[in-house]
């Protein structure tokens, strides 16, 4: 049987005294029934076959959240309790403990982030590396190393949304590859596209990626060009720089 710290101050809190017997009851129901990462799909006609109680999702979600986001609705319907994470693990989810990886994969599953102050948890990278905040592209590997990086998508600079797509597909390219990026490398990564005219940005990560070079080059169109850092002539590149790499 699962067990779950509950909070007894919350018989004092406004927004949960604003609520109806019913609501009060769907609040405690919603917090016992939701996985270990604090998701649910809500199913006010479940709860009514289990406690003959009615309950109005809209008019909930509208009371609860009024002085405070404590339910994110997330794509496909599904609700995420904002501060359970928190209340019920600690500030921090540490991916060498299975529990926590096992929540952190989920919030993963569910594109679940926390760049603003709703969510107020955040994941150890280890003893000597910081922590980050949980991204909204978390990923853990099968063997979590105290130096991998989680990317945030929210991170790119606004210069450069523009070309939002194609710089996450070479995240993701390098990814694969086994690659990844610290905080140094991203800005190195940021120097080497804002180097790149915008209208050459997109079709240079293409063809880098096409090519399956380890760094990022910008398209030529002279034949004479080539990657200065490996001296392959007769390429249409010339290299911008090799991106860091982990």
């Amino acid at each position: 049987m699962v067990k779950r710290f509950t909070e007894t101050e919350i018989w004092q809190e406004d927004w949960f005294l604003s609520l109806s017997p019913n609501e009060m009851m769907f609040w405690f129901y919603i917090k016992d029934k939701c996985d270990h990462a604090g998701i649910i799909p809500p199913n006010s006609t479940l709860f009514k076959k289990m406690t003959d109680f009615s309950i109005s999702l809209p008019s909930f979600l509208e009371k609860v959240n009024s002085d405070k986001k404590r339910i994110e609705v997330l794509k496909g319907g599904n609700w995420f309790l904002t501060g359970f994470i928190k209340f019920q693990y600690g500030p921090e989810l540490n991916p060498k403990s299975k529990m926590h990886e096992s929540i952190i994969r989920r919030l993963e599953k569910h594109g679940i982030g926390c760049e603003s102050e709703v969510y107020d948890f955040r994941v150890k990278l280890g003893v000597n590396e910081g922590q980050v905040r949980v991204s909204s592209t978390l990923k853990v590997k099968d063997k979590v190393k105290d130096k991998d990086i989680l990317f945030n998508k929210e991170l790119i600079p606004e210069d450069l949304l523009s070309n939002k797509p194609e710089i996450l597909e070479w995240l993701e390219y390098k990814k694969e590859k086994g690659s990844g990026y610290k905080p140094k490398g991203l800005g190195a990564l940021w120097g080497a596209l804002r180097s790149i005219p915008a209208s050459k940005r997109k079709e240079s990560i293409l063809h880098s990626m096409a090519n399956n070079w380890s760094g990022l080059f910008e398209k030529k169109g002279d034949k004479n060009d080539y990657r200065k850092d490996t001296g392959d002539k007769g390429s249409k590149y010339e290299g911008i720089g090799t991106v860091v790499k982990i």
